[in-house]
């Protein structure tokens, strides 16, 4: 059921990476994220205190595949590539203060909770050109994806709550089914933002009920053994995402889902 859930978000996901991807492109020839691309870093500490400053990786970092060195992992787990034209550095401002496709290089795109990669290849088939990555922490996940997706993306075994890239490293940050898993989904929200360019986005795809519903289920979801946390309503995921991201758009699908994309 679960994995059928996921399957169904599959379109709208892919449908919102395009729009984004649009987006991002137009405003390098014009100013359609002007205003997102002004938006002022905020540093780790002046956030509410449930979320502190975070380590890049707190583990060990087992990374399957590199199929490209553009912006490979270093020892610390961060990026370490010179190249990077739009990286940030230890004082964390940008590099290059120029929209992220006005660089002329594939879009980045990172699969928050990449399971067994299927939505990971139809990210490929959508965007033949772009460097794709994924984090899960399931190893076996993992190996199924590497056999799925090959050498077409870099995955990596690690929590999307501690992202081990560095900051401003994506131009798109996808999340399908998996952010109702998160224990901490303020932290999740954040290093998604971290880790995106100005005027990136941060689409995610989850499952959604209605008010009473959801108040039943969630009670339940203490006892889950599949590692739910909770089903946000409208309001709650604006709420985790507004701090961080300059805009925020909802949108229900079907009778249990929802689609959310939020704007750096």
């Amino acid at each position: 059921m679960k994995g059928a859930h996921a399957r169904s978000l599959y379109p709208h996901v892919l449908s919102a990476l395009r729009e984004c991807a649009a987006a991002l492109a137009a405003g390098a020839d014009g100013d359609a994220f002007a205003p997102c691309r002004q938006t002022t870093r905020i540093p780790y500490d002046s956030h509410p205190a449930h979320i502190p400053h975070i380590p890049h990786v707190s583990r060990s970092l087992r990374t399957l595949h590199f199929p490209c060195d553009s912006h490979a992992l270093g020892d610390s787990g961060t990026s370490c590539d010179s190249r990077d034209s739009h990286a940030l550095g230890d004082s964390g401002t940008s590099c290059d203060s120029r929209a992220p496709h006005a660089l002329s290089r594939p879009l980045r795109i990172l699969d928050m909770g990449c399971g067994t990669g299927a939505l990971a290849q139809q990210v490929l088939e959508a965007f033949p050109s772009c460097e794709l990555s994924g984090v899960d922490l399931s190893e076996r996940m993992l190996s199924r994806a590497a056999a799925r997706l090959g050498s077409r993306a870099r995955l990596a075994c690690a929590d999307s709550e501690r992202l081990p890239f560095s900051d401003g490293l994506f131009d798109l940050v996808y999340c399908n089914d998996s952010f109702h898993h998160y224990p901490d989904p303020h932290r999740a929200a954040f290093q998604a933002w971290r880790v995106l360019a100005a005027g990136g986005a941060f689409v995610i795809g989850d499952c959604w009920q209605p008010a009473p519903a959801r108040a039943l289920m969630n009670a339940f979801m203490r006892h889950s053994f599949e590692g739910d946390v909770r089903i946000y309503s409208e309001s709650e995921l604006r709420a985790i995402l507004s701090p961080w991201f300059s805009r925020v758009e909802w949108r229900r699908v079907g009778f249990r889902s929802c689609l959310a994309i939020a704007v750096k």
